[in-house]
């Protein structure tokens, strides 16, 4: 590929991806979400952000997900089109649960994983994978440290601008 020396990067992006969570419990519990996302390249290596995410779960009935997070990525490893990085994230949202009254605020804080493929100068396609960090749920006891390898995936592409 050919490239212009002095070419200018996007500074920013708006993309999204969905996602999907399966964990093999009794009942099974199933999860997708939509999750749109915002960010701004700081640099070459940081990147500020945010997402916004609806999901439906369905463990013995259904689950609304609504999360706000912001997060500040580190483009680790660079090898040709790919970038592997790592974002630190604070999410915060609600939990609607669907046949009773008891919906429960939560947070999670720590660092997920991802692969971005970079298809041209204004469009990537990228992939995030896992969580490992803290979470809690308003009403659900004590917090609890979380390591997701593969039951949390979102895949996605972003435009940039």
């Amino acid at each position: 590929a050919c490239g212009v020396s002095n070419a200018q990067e996007s500074k920013m992006w708006f993309g999204g991806g969905l996602g999907f969570s399966y964990i093999d419990t009794d009942p099974a519990f199933k999860s997708f979400h939509i999750v749109p996302e915002f960010g701004y390249n700081i640099n070459k290596r940081f990147a500020v952000g945010m997402e916004l995410s609806y999901g439906i779960a369905n463990l013995s009935k259904s689950i609304h997900v609504i999360d706000l997070t912001p997060f500040v990525r580190y483009n680790a490893i660079k090898a040709d089109r790919f970038t592997f990085f790592v974002d630190g994230l604070f999410t915060f949202g609600k939990t609607i649960n669907g046949n009773d009254d008891r919906n429960r605020d939560h947070l999670a804080v720590g660092v997920r994983p991802g692969l971005l493929f970079k298809v041209s100068d204004k469009f990537d396609f990228f992939g995030k994978f896992g969580f490992i960090g803290y979470q809690k749920e308003e009403g659900g006891g004590d917090g609890m440290f979380r390591f997701e390898a593969n039951t949390n995936a979102t895949l996605g592409v972003a435009f940039k601008f």
